[in-house]
């Protein structure tokens, strides 16, 4: 008899604190002011960097669907599409962007400061929010995080990467907050 009472205690504590986490929220509210974009914008305007070669219309290479052949997903379909398995999501580099102190910057425009997540995008002259994701650089290895940073590597911006991991919420916005694979293409 003992047995079940300790069960159900068990069964009653575990009712009681389910679980000790943080409640998860797809987005954070707008307009919390704690957002600051340096060289973007929220809305639909860009502000394209003319002198960059990679800002030519070029073929993608990709479906009417966002899916590569070779089964990567573009930053379009990474954003719309509810995505539960690790994916290879292919972008531009447009972007820095960290969250330190529960602010969340995005910088689009050199010199870049942060060297804590990148911004990819389909279009490598996007500076809207809603059309990039971001990509966490300090839980993945310090090799990654310093190969890839634009406050280290200014070069990277605008070329073509891509990330292995699990769609998430990264800084607000759709993201992978860990890489388990990376590579740059042409």
């Amino acid at each position: 008899m003992n047995k079940y009472k300790f069960i159900a205690l068990l069964l009653l504590v575990a009712a009681f604190f389910p679980a000790c986490d943080k409640p998860y929220s797809d987005y954070d509210e707008e307009g919390d002011g704690d957002t600051e974009i340096v060289g973007g914008s929220k809305d639909d305007t860009d502000y394209g960097n003319d002198d960059d070669e990679t800002c030519d219309d070029e073929e993608s290479g990709s479906s009417d669907d966002g899916v590569y052949a070779d089964g990567v997903v573009d930053v379009e379909t990474f954003i719309n599409t509810p995505i539960v398995n690790q994916v290879w999501l292919k972008g531009y580099i447009v972007g820095a962007a960290t969250g330190a102190n529960g602010k969340k910057r995005y910088d689009f425009d050199a010199p870049f400061s942060y060297d804590t997540a990148l911004l990819l995008a389909d279009d490598p002259s996007t500076t809207d929010l809603s059309h990039v994701v971001s990509v966490c650089l300090t839980s993945c290895s310090k090799k990654i995080r310093e190969s890839l940073n634009l406050k280290e590597h200014p070069e990277n911006c605008g070329k073509v990467l891509s990330v292995y991991g699990f769609r998430e919420v990264y800084l607000a916005i759709p993201g992978i907050k860990k890489i388990d694979g990376y590579e740059f293409s042409d």
